[in-house]
């Protein structure tokens, strides 16, 4: 004769049926996804960090490049600046054409 659980659990009385009791292999699938959603948590966490210290890097790295281009252009202009007024000071000397 069946006890009464064991009437519950076997009762199919509708078109689904649950078992009360959770089989080994579902409680060990859910460890694992749960270990491995942790797992790749872990690696995704260590990506970000990574991440964030080369951002830090080339930060830094492209405020030097600023800094240096600056320095550059303003060389550049001060350089332009005395061509051009070598230029204008050669324009202004008159100019003689000798014949032989």
């Amino acid at each position: 004769m069946p006890t009464n659980r064991q009437s519950r659990d076997d009762d199919a009385s509708g078109p689904f049926h649950f078992k009360r009791g959770i089989d080994i292999a579902v409680a060990i699938t859910l460890a694992l996804q749960i270990l491995a959603g942790t797992w790749y948590a872990s690696a995704a966490n260590a990506r970000l960090a990574n991440h964030e210290i080369r951002i830090v890097a080339l930060e830094k790295s492209s405020a030097e490049t600023v800094d240096k281009l600056t320095t550059a252009i303003l060389d550049i202009d001060v350089r332009l600046a005395r061509i051009e007024t070598q230029l204008a000071s050669v324009q202004r000397q008159p100019t003689t054409i000798i014949a032989k």
